[in-house]
């Protein structure tokens, strides 16, 4: 008796929490919204691979069993993935939907709510203030310390290429963007080039792993539990890390101000202070702080936000860049050939690139097949239909750049490098969001036009006087999706001098 009555009341529950949980879906309005099969009030995160490998490949393999708009349960908290060119317009045009996703609430111990996490008011005040210091006529100061790196890069691949060896690009390639961004942005040399153990950029890359991690279960959210954890100890091991730079680097600034401003014992001597202030995203910090439009902890979010973004983005890019040139010899001959022509012309590195579309080309398409940020997250405040999809209030977006810029649907042979589809007449009538490597609307990448220089500037340097050559396929590069796009095995090359 006590047994069936045990049974009985087993079955009960089962079926009112499947109920319960049904009901649950059913209020969000998003029963119709293909999904991944779900248990009660776990939702899909008991599915969801921690590696971020085996996730690039359960999102892909979703998103072609559920459709290019599926839902996806992290606990009782439902995401929206959509590689859908109508999703991305409807969210990235919107002036109301301009609040980032959630889950970047977990990148606020480390970026707090510097330009890329905050939101509202603050937002708009920063964006505004923020982008005076990416204008053409300020980036044209930093074309010498471009061309200063790329010398300084060009070396280190030259003892490769003398060698022999094969490398991960993704090394030296990164401590070059890193000593570009700290210099460019905030007027400091930390010769990360001379230094290839950087502790800062193993620090990026352990946080990069974890916070992505960390928002697949619900159960690490507590500060309480994760900072016990071993996952939890060594992301704050790497944020501390992480600060530090960013601290010495606003510290090493400051005292230098403070010495110049203390030798301009003439108006020549004040002009010229004048004028290398006006040169340094840190040295605009800092004169907002003296107007009391941006306090301390400002400048440090700022400074930790532009550190990460400006250097771990664009040493991504770069490093794609060359494994498929690397991969698509018959392009790199064209480019050598180009580069070849170009040289005759003579004049500075940045007049050679300025309008070299062919290499222009290659990094766009570069960005199409392996864009450096793969997700854009975006927060629903009011209710939405989007293509015949009602989008309740309070939903997350997360829009799926990776698998857009490779949809069928979209471009033609989309896994072929081509970097001429980029001249061809539709994709110049094509809809603009349907290419979004530095995201687009109102919330696009503010420091677009400096990747770009940055990259192609460093790209010809590096072509000019390097034959690549890629040593794994695409079956054996381990793509992992992360913050920001890159290979968890590496990404192999092996240079030869021309």
């Amino acid at each position: 008796m006590f047994l069936a009555y045990s049974l009985l009341v087993t079955i009960f529950s089962y079926f009112l929490i499947k109920i319960s949980w049904k009901l649950w879906i059913y209020s969000y309005g998003l029963s119709t919204v293909p999904t991944p099969p779900t248990i009660p009030f776990f939702g899909n995160c008991l599915q969801l691979e921690s590696d971020s490998v085996k996730f690039n490949k359960q999102i892909r393999k979703w998103s072609k069993i559920y459709g290019n708009v599926f839902c996806v349960w992290i606990g009782l908290r439902p995401m929206i993935y959509s590689s859908s060119v109508n999703f991305s317009e409807a969210i990235l045009s919107s002036q109301k939907v301009l609040k980032k996703a959630s889950v970047y609430e977990f990148l606020y111990e480390w970026l707090q709510t510097g330009l890329l996490t905050s939101t509202g008011n603050k937002w708009k005040l920063r964006r505004r203030l923020l982008t005076a210091s990416f204008h053409f006529s300020i980036l044209n100061n930093f074309l010498k310390i471009f061309e200063e790196q790329g010398v300084c890069l060009v070396d280190k691949l030259r003892i490769y290429a003398k060698s022999g060896e094969n490398f991960d690009i993704q090394v030296p390639i990164g401590l070059a963007t890193l000593d570009i961004i700290c210099e460019t942005s905030m007027g400091v040399k930390v010769n990360a080039q001379s230094h290839p153990d950087s502790e800062y950029a193993k620090a990026i890359g352990i946080l990069s792993e974890e916070i992505p991690r960390r928002i697949k279960y619900p159960w690490l959210w507590p500060d309480i539990i994760y900072k016990h954890l071993a996952c939890g100890k060594r992301y704050n091991e790497a944020l501390d890390v992480a600060h530090k730079l960013s601290l010495d680097v606003i510290k090493e600034r400051v005292d230098t101000l403070v010495q110049n401003e203390s030798e301009a014992t003439s108006n020549k001597n004040k002009e010229e202070f004048g004028s290398e202030k006006k040169n340094f995203f840190l040295d605009l910090l800092l004169d907002m702080h003296k107007k009391g439009e941006i306090d301390t902890e400002g400048i440090q979010e700022e400074v930790d936000t532009f550190m990460f973004e400006g250097h771990d983005s664009t040493s991504s890019a770069l490093s794609w860049i060359l494994w498929l040139l690397g991969r698509y010899p018959q392009v790199q001959q064209k480019l050598h050939a180009e580069i070849d022509e170009v040289e005759l012309t003579g004049g500075s590195l940045y007049e050679k690139v300025r309008n070299f579309k062919y290499l222009e080309n290659i990094v766009k398409e570069s960005m199409r097949i392996h864009p450096p940020v793969p997700l854009i997250g975006r927060h629903v405040e009011e209710d939405m239909v989007i293509d015949g999809q009602f989008v309740p209030k309070n939903s997350e977006i997360v829009l799926l750049v990776m698998m857009m810029h490779l949809s069928p649907e979209y471009w033609k042979d989309p896994y072929d490098f081509i970097p001429e589809r980029f001249e061809q007449e539709d994709f110049v009538k094509r809809n603009p969001y349907f290419y979004i490597p530095f995201s687009a609307g109102p919330r696009n990448c503010i420091g677009q036009k400096f990747a770009m220089i940055e990259e192609k500037m460093l790209l010809y340097s590096i072509m000019k006087n390097f034959y690549v050559q890629s040593m794994q396929n695409e079956n054996e590069i381990l793509l992992a999706l992360n913050i920001i796009h890159k290979s968890s095995n590496g990404i192999i090359m092996k240079f030869t001098e021309r």
